[in-house]
């Protein structure tokens, strides 16, 4: 299936550029950057909230703009999971 094998290489592509560059964070925004790289179908309300690992790299989940277009109200959940991004990186800086 095309759309499967597209997905498989864009999960390679994002993988390897996590091991090349090791990113203290990934902040992953909307639900295809979602799927690629944490490999779920859960909605990003639901993954939002907490700081997830993914080969040894921080990563946290939060809404893509045009929901924040759409749904204003959500503008400032999409704050504190920048807030939670910031503070993810510090506690692990300071480790």
């Amino acid at each position: 299936d095309r759309d499967k094998g597209c997905r498989r290489q864009r999960q390679r592509w994002i993988r390897d550029r996590i091991e090349r560059g090791q990113p203290k964070l990934v902040l992953l925004v909307g639900r295809l950057a979602v799927r690629s790289v944490l490999h779920t179908d859960q909605p990003i309300g639901r993954l939002r909230g907490t700081a997830h690992r993914v080969q040894n790299t921080l990563a946290v989940v939060t809404y893509p703009p045009e929901q924040l277009i759409r749904h204003p109200q959500d503008k400032a959940k999409a704050w504190e999971d920048l807030c939670l991004a910031m503070s993810a990186v510090e506690q692990e800086v300071t480790r």
